[in-house]
């Protein structure tokens, strides 16, 4: 929460980003999504911050927005 003005820089510098939506906000998960679709990094929510719902997300590939 109080790390969300970094977000932007983040995804900037990211080629994938895969966040849990168990352990952040509504706000910041709208936020990501924002970043990410602006910057066309592909991203992934996951169910939880389980190593399963990660390896999950890899496995079924990530692409990017459209």
């Amino acid at each position: 929460e109080d790390a969300m003005p970094l977000l932007a820089g983040l995804v900037g510098q990211s080629d994938l980003v895969l966040f849990p939506v168990d352990c952040v906000s509504h706000e910041a998960t709208g936020l990501v999504k924002r970043h990410c679709e602006a910057r066309a990094v592909p991203f992934k929510a996951l169910r939880s911050a389980s190593l399963a719902s990660f390896l999950h997300a890899l496995s079924e590939g990530v692409r990017a927005p459209a």
